[in-house]
């Protein structure tokens, strides 16, 4: 006679009846656990993503500089200028007759005269700048509406490729030098120049713009 709690299979083995725990009942199998594992990396994904565009937006691009207010340009710059221009003097932070509001100013005399009757000045906007003074659309929504209002204004507006996300060069009718516009993933350059071209203008703000991306915060 077989023992109590067991029974005989075909093939001579014991099986064990009534050994079961009740809770092994309610243990879900491995491959109904691993269902939710997709549902929690989406969830993963969600918040990193989530992450990322707020930082962004509290940075606005990838540039070093983007969250600087108030960066002393010429000291950041150096004292070799850029690009070495005939007549260039040393930079000085001031640009004149400009109110520059929370950018950083830096600005190069050019002439043989004294004082000098050309010059280049250099205008650092960054992302977290313009949110200081209330702009909030960052650096791109900046620059894209400057050079729309300038086209509609009957400036001359032409495209300039160099080591920036897009710039152009402006050139009002009837004003004076050239003036170029460079947005650069988070900062954007103002140039406005006297008795300078626009090639070497042009030169002068994409050498300042390399250096400054190799800039620290």
């Amino acid at each position: 006679m077989a023992r109590a709690g067991r029974t005989r299979c075909d093939d001579g083995d014991a099986a064990v009846i009534g050994t079961r725990r009740p809770f092994d009942r309610a243990s879900p199998p491995r491959a109904q656990a691993g269902a939710f594992r997709p549902v929690g990396v989406a969830i993963v994904v969600a918040g990193a993503l989530l992450l990322y565009f707020a930082l962004q937006s509290v940075r606005g691009g990838t540039h070093p500089l983007s969250t600087v207010v108030g960066a002393d340009l010429c000291a950041r710059l150096g004292p070799q200028p850029p690009v070495d221009l005939p007549g260039l003097r040393a930079p000085q932070a001031q640009i004149p007759d400009l109110a520059a509001g929370r950018s950083s100013t830096c600005y190069w005399p050019v002439g043989d005269t004294d004082p000098p009757t050309g010059g280049i000045g250099l205008v650092l906007m960054t992302h977290q700048s313009l949110r200081a003074e209330g702009n909030g659309g960052g650096t791109r929504a900046y620059v894209d509406t400057f050079l729309e209002e300038s086209r509609a204004s009957g400036a001359e507006v032409v495209a300039v490729a160099g080591p920036w996300k897009t710039a152009a060069t402006i050139r009002n009718p009837g004003a004076g030098g050239p003036q170029l516009l460079a947005e650069d993933d988070g900062v954007a350059l103002w140039a406005t120049a006297r008795e300078v071209e626009r090639e070497p203008l042009v030169d002068f703000v994409a050498a300042a713009a390399r250096r400054l991306r190799e800039s620290k915060r």
